[in-house]
């Protein structure tokens, strides 16, 4: 049996720490029945607190905390609702407007509030993460220092404004749930940022395998017709 090594650079190093620090919430939506993270889930949430149209509900998921959970548009929101409707486990209702069309509104109904509870009960998933500026980092060695240390800087102070919003998000939490929530999520965005900062390093220093990549580069360049 020929051996068989595994050559580990210092990108797949930064990624599987980064990894391993920072879990996040990401979508597991699409389902017809109540996932944990359905758009249908979270709709019902939005009306567990009170009646909304879909307009609010949508800005529940641009301004508010389910931006965190999952990603949602009128095209995914109106059809939840329907099925939503269909199923008994929420009402609409007309709302006039004078000099305006009538807007729906949604209201949860009793056996919504049953599946929403029954659903809460179910185990959640391994939190996965999905991120593009990790993709990138994990083939830091086909890159140059200069162009990783500016990638690094702007994701530092995108994680430092998400900090910004939690921050601001705790001091109008309802429930001692959201509270812990947004805590948990200044939490992993402060460790992002101390990881950022301290182990920047890793990417920005040239070294053998750089110019491994280089010369590999340089030779599929001087190869092509």
């Amino acid at each position: 049996m020929i051996p068989i090594t595994v050559r580990y650079t210092r990108s797949d190093i930064y990624l599987s720490v980064f990894l391993l620090c920072i879990p996040v919430w990401v979508e597991r939506g699409g389902k017809v029945d109540l996932a944990m993270l359905d758009v249908k889930t979270l709709c019902l949430g939005v009306l567990y607190r009170g009646d909304a149209t879909g307009y609010e509900i949508k800005k529940q998921f641009e301004d508010g905390p389910l931006g965190y959970f999952l990603d949602a548009s009128y095209g995914a929101i109106y059809p939840a609702l329907q099925r939503l409707s269909i199923e008994g486990l929420v009402a609409c209702r007309d709302h006039r407007q004078q000099g305006r069309p009538d807007k729906k509104v949604y209201a949860i109904t009793e056996a919504g509030r049953a599946a929403f509870r029954e659903t809460l009960l179910k185990a959640p998933k391994e939190d996965k993460l999905r991120s593009e500026f990790l993709f990138v980092a994990s083939f830091a060695q086909l890159l140059p220092p200069e162009h990783l240390a500016r990638l690094i800087d702007q994701q530092i102070e995108q994680v430092k404004r998400k900090v910004d919003y939690l921050v601001d998000r705790m001091k109008s939490c309802e429930t001692r749930g959201m509270r812990f929530a947004a805590g948990y999520g200044l939490a992993l965005c402060r460790t992002a940022i101390d990881y950022l900062e301290n182990e920047r390093h890793i990417l920005e220093t040239r070294d053998e395998e750089s110019r491994y990549a280089d010369q590999e580069g340089e030779g599929s360049r001087h190869a092509a017709p």
